[in-house]
């Protein structure tokens, strides 16, 4: 694996842990207010953590560059995020959620899946949102577009049987360019 692909994959897996640890706190208000006050009192220990936890490649000399911008754009991507909820009037239901499902056919496979982000909205709708840190809008575009995210059709029917509700859309969120497809 190429070093700016390791790098790549290790912003994305710091970048899941800053999310998930800021946005989803079990039994507590979890809307964009909050979240932007949890952001605001705890970003630069949580990004301390999650990079000392997640991100060790990123703490060597040749890095240090690498850490400052990331931290900024994570950031940035965050801000954005909590900007898209607050225009849906969406509030999160959960994090990294670990659902292990098996499929509709006799010998399927059990299918384990982190679900980035549950989200709902005030009439009860829930929506499935995945992160990735990629520079590489148009894939996940067109994935969409073509109707071929097999990754997003397995968390929709996942999340569906898991918590016996619809989910009404599902969606990429690419960070760090802040686009929702």
């Amino acid at each position: 694996m190429s070093t700016m692909l390791r790098l790549d994959r290790t912003q994305g897996e710091v970048a899941h842990a800053v999310i998930a640890s800021l946005f989803h706190k079990e039994g507590e208000t979890n809307d964009p207010n909050t979240i932007l006050q949890r952001v605001t009192a705890d970003y630069d220990t949580t990004f301390s953590n999650a990079l000392l936890e997640k991100g060790a490649i990123l703490l060597l000399r040749e890095n240090r560059v690498d850490i400052k911008i990331m931290k900024d754009r994570l950031r940035n991507a965050i801000d954005t995020l909590l900007d898209i909820m607050r225009a849906n009037k969406l509030h999160v239901v959960d994090c990294e959620k670990e659902i292990l499902r098996k499929l509709q056919f006799e010998g399927d496979p059990d299918i384990r899946g982190f679900v980035d982000m549950i989200l709902g909205d005030n009439n009860d709708n829930l929506y499935v949102f995945d992160f990735k840190w990629t520079s590489s809008k148009s894939k996940y575009d067109n994935l969409l577009k073509k109707n071929g995210s097999l990754q997003l059709a397995l968390y929709k029917e996942m999340v569906e049987k898991e918590l016996d509700r619809d989910v009404a859309a599902v969606a990429y969120y690419l960070m760090p360019e802040n686009c929702l497809y």
